[in-house]
């Protein structure tokens, strides 16, 4: 199963190459997704502290089950709290403006979002407060699967659903509803079926 999460995995250590943790960062991932739960792990596994944050506590969980602690939103923006790095993977244009709004100044805000339409954020703010935007994209896959191999990155319990080929239909139904998080396809019999 680990092998399924090569690709996000990758993703999101494209982030570990293109910035490089310093002892004295603190981190916060925005986004309770697939890319979110890879992401933070792979800064958790530079021993940077990292906090999760997102819009609602079911979606915590999961990421509680690998250690990672977690947070909402509301709650970081409404105390005022900031951080070093900030890596937005909400997918959403108010996740970019949340992430925007607890980026400390002269700290990073990694994007790694992509959504329809523009954001209506104060990118005045990155000017004034000198904050360095990382574009980011995919990663590489080498790094990825090591982290996987040594397990420093857990994915056991990830995959909500699983489905034969011939289900495909079901799966790809499934994978677009809300109670489903990651959606695995056998593509051949299993042991268990022979």
């Amino acid at each position: 199963d680990r092998q399924i999460f090569a690709e996000p995995l990758a993703a999101a250590c494209q982030i570990l190459q293109q910035y490089h943790f310093r002892h004295d960062d603190d981190a916060a991932v925005v986004g309770t997704g697939k890319l979110g739960i890879m992401i933070a792990q792979a800064i958790a596994s530079t021993h940077t502290p990292v906090l999760v944050l997102g819009r609602r506590r079911d979606a915590f969980p999961r990421f509680e089950e690998k250690g990672l602690k977690t947070g909402l939103v509301s709650d970081v923006l409404a105390s005022g709290r900031k951080f070093s790095v900030v890596v937005d993977c909400t997918g959403s244009a108010n996740g970019f403006d949340s992430a925007l709004n607890m980026t400390k100044p002269a700290g990073t805000l990694v994007m790694k979002s992509t959504f329809a339409g523009n954001t209506d954020a104060n990118l005045t703010k990155v000017v004034v407060d000198e904050i360095t935007l990382i574009g980011s994209r995919c990663g590489p896959f080498r790094v990825a699967l090591a982290l996987l191999e040594s397990q420093r990155v857990k994915v056991h319990g990830l995959i909500s659903h699983r489905f034969s080929l011939a289900q495909a239909p079901e799966a790809v139904a499934k994978a677009a509803a809300p109670d489903s998080f990651k959606v695995a396809i056998r593509v051949a019999p299993s042991p268990s079926d022979a």
